[in-house]
């Protein structure tokens, strides 16, 4: 499994860079700072609710033997289906663990933007959700720059940046729910904060019942997370009546699972009714954590727009 995945790999890398070189990268070189986004206007919130548990999970593109993707994926695998959430949110999410892990859980999970941030290569910001109680009405994607419909880098990232988005809807209830996610750029200040101020205002504008995970390379104390709650959003982890504490990124360094601050989130619009639990799986699998990167899981109640 590691030789093929070490050679899938190699293959891609090789078109990418061909890509690449073919397609010039769009960049406007803009670095002014966006208005913080104002929250979206209050709506009429209907009776229907619906119990959702959603999972945002940094897989950890690369990696070298016990760490390496192919070591990873029964352990990154199991994470999922032993909590079974309701839809994930992955980031780092190369064609690897786009197609791997999707095949591997193909009897539980189907993959809605399985789509890499370089024209469809490389990492990328998957959302997989439970085949057997959801279908994908919609999704689609965005490049996190002042260009976002096209192949873009903005604000001085470091490589460009994708998030996703799912319209689900319960086959049962019918109940409807947006799950966005992202990944913001771990160099820029102004491209992770610009980010949430463009994630915050596509989420207003369509404002409806959604989900928002993501690593945002930024903690509770930063102007991005605090765009993010500007626009409207809410910290789950913030209002859970039973919520773990400790960091959401660890690096393999050792360091305490019970301290220090998240940089990966899940949050909610005006339709959350209520937060159960929110926790961080420190489960190893092997001897090992199966990402350097936590899952975290939000357990909540959503309401339907009336």
């Amino acid at each position: 499994m590691e030789f093929f995945a070490t050679a899938l790999n190699q293959i891609v890398s090789f078109f990418v860079s061909i890509v690449t070189l073919l397609l010039p990268l769009t960049s406007s070189g803009a670095t002014a700072l966006s208005p913080a986004p104002q929250p979206p206007a209050l709506v009429q919130v209907g009776n229907q609710t619906q119990e959702l548990k959603i999972m945002s999970f940094n897989v950890l593109v690369g990696g070298e033997g016990e760490k390496s993707p192919a070591s990873r994926l029964e352990g990154v695998k199991q994470t999922i289906l032993l909590e079974m959430p309701d839809s994930v949110g992955l980031q780092e999410a190369n064609e690897f663990w786009r197609c791997t892990l999707g095949w591997e859980l193909r009897d539980k999970y189907a993959v809605a933007c399985n789509y890499g941030r370089q024209l469809g290569f490389s990492e990328g910001s998957p959302i997989l959700y439970r085949k057997d109680k959801y279908v994908c009405i919609a999704q689609g994607w965005f490049w996190l720059s002042d260009r976002p419909d096209i192949y873009s880098m903005g604000w001085g990232a470091s490589v460009t940046r994708l998030a996703g988005w799912a319209l689900l809807m319960d086959k049962s209830t019918g109940f409807r729910y947006y799950h966005y996610n992202a990944h913001f750029d771990h160099i820029s200040e102004l491209a992770r904060t610009n980010s949430a101020a463009l994630l915050a205002n596509r989420i207003n504008a369509r404002n409806q019942p959604t989900v928002l995970t993501g690593d945002f390379n930024a903690n509770p104390s930063s102007q991005a997370y605090a765009y993010l709650i500007a626009g409207g959003l809410q910290d789950s982890r913030l209002l859970a009546a039973q919520a773990d504490s400790g960091r959401s990124y660890h690096g393999y360094s050792g360091a305490s699972t019970s301290t220090g601050d998240p940089i990966d989130f899940v949050m909610a619009n005006q339709y959350l009714r209520s937060v159960s639990k929110y926790a961080i799986i420190h489960n190893r699998f092997n001897g090992i954590y199966p990402s350097d990167h936590f899952a975290i899981v939000s357990t909540l109640t959503m309401a339907q727009r009336a």
